[in-house]
């Protein structure tokens, strides 16, 4: 291949000569170069008015540069891209990496850009030019796309034919901008989003949009959703029926609600009716402070100190207090030990009848609060003692 340099010359050679109506040498230039191929753009045309005095033969061999350019070329600009920024051993490789930046360039990717946001994912990937080539189909931004670099060929090839018919069918320039307006996220913030859930992009549109609306009109939040993208691959028939069922039971809803097991999803309906008839309309801080006869001020002072009693459900705390109180327990000695609600019912059960059977007298709170194999140590300490004392 001819080196950019000695072509530069050349031409300027020819151009100077031209100029000083030497035409001779410049043809007898011209025809040595001429089975050399040379792609460029900027034209000589205006030449042309001035070149009344030369023959025809000049004035064809003229002609021949009005495609000539002797700006900076293209490869020279793709090459100062690579420059100090990556080490490409591999000839073929290093060429094709040098045609998606001449794609890049060609799609108003600035250096800068190229430099600092396209080039770690190219190579990193190890994306092939006609990968880079898809990109264009799905944004005008596509130095803004490269995190999608990751995602199969397969599937950004069907996310382009997408984004072609999407053209004729939403009233958004593209898809992304559509899923950035309703899912409240700024495109470039939910690239990398959509990287890990490409069937966001290769989904028909019609479908996409059914379910977009389906949880909207649940009033689930775009916060939510974009926490959990994986919503959109299950089925419209299965969240609408969880949808109208979670209603029904005035459950605030979340996407994982909707996509759960059935089984977790029915058991999920029966505590959240249990919680709503315990509570009686009351929040969780009210119905604490009545049941442990203290200030709201106070139960929120104890949750913020204990943090796993607000992971607790409502049901289970009921249970535990009813059986503290039914064996003689004060609302105050619950007050000071808020970690027993973190134990079942049926442990503490168990511990308070193995310490029935040492001593008469109820258990301390502290007593029940402890590991399984404290517990234990104990129990085995009490029982020698016992034994000794017999």
């Amino acid at each position: 291949m001819l080196k950019t340099q000695p072509i530069l010359t050349i031409m300027c050679n020819v151009r100077n000569n031209l100029i000083k109506s030497a035409f001779r040498n410049f043809s007898h230039n011209i025809c040595k170069s001429e089975a050399n191929t040379y792609n460029s753009s900027v034209r000589y045309k205006s030449l042309l008015q001035y070149a009344s005095p030369l023959s025809a033969t000049q004035r064809a061999w003229l002609s021949k540069l009005t495609s000539v350019s002797f700006t900076r070329d293209p490869p020279s600009i793709a090459d100062s891209c690579l420059d100090g920024v990556v080490n490409i051993d591999d000839p073929e490789r290093k060429d094709e990496v040098l045609n998606i930046v001449k794609l890049l360039i060609s799609h108003g990717c600035s250096e800068d850009e190229i430099k600092s946001k396209c080039l770690k994912y190219i190579i990193s990937t190890q994306s092939s030019y006609f990968k880079v080539k898809l990109l264009t189909d799905l944004h005008s931004n596509i130095a803004m796309l490269m995190p999608l670099l990751s995602c199969h060929i397969i599937s950004l090839r069907s996310a382009a034919r997408h984004a072609r018919h999407d053209n004729n069918n939403i009233n958004f320039p593209n898809r992304i901008e559509y899923l950035s307006h309703n899912l409240e996220v700024k495109p470039v913030d939910l690239i990398p989003m959509i990287s890990k859930h490409p069937s966001l992009l290769t989904m028909p549109f019609k479908r996409l949009h059914y379910k977009m609306t389906i949880l909207k009109q649940a009033h689930i939040s775009s916060e939510y959703i974009v926490k959990d993208l994986w919503i959109f691959n299950y089925n419209e028939k299965l969240l609408e029926n969880r949808i109208s069922s979670a209603l029904k039971a005035n459950l605030d809803l979340k996407p994982w609600m909707l996509r759960c097991s059935k089984k977790i999803f029915e058991s999920m309906l029966s505590k959240w009716a249990q919680t709503q008839d315990i509570l009686k309309g009351d929040d969780e801080v009210s119905y604490l402070a009545k049941k442990l006869d203290c200030s709201e001020d106070y139960v929120k002072v104890m949750m913020e100190k204990n943090k796993l009693l607000k992971t607790i459900n409502i049901p289970k705390l009921e249970q535990v207090l009813n059986f503290l109180y039914e064996k003689g327990y004060t609302p105050q000695e619950v007050r000071l030990f808020p970690r027993i609600f973190c134990s079942s019912v049926q442990t503490l059960s168990k511990r308070f009848d193995e310490f029935r059977k040492l001593k008469t007298t109820l258990p301390t709170m502290s007593q029940l609060c402890i590991s399984s194999k404290n517990f234990e140590n104990t129990q085995t300490k009490k029982n020698s003692s016992k034994k000794e004392g017999n």
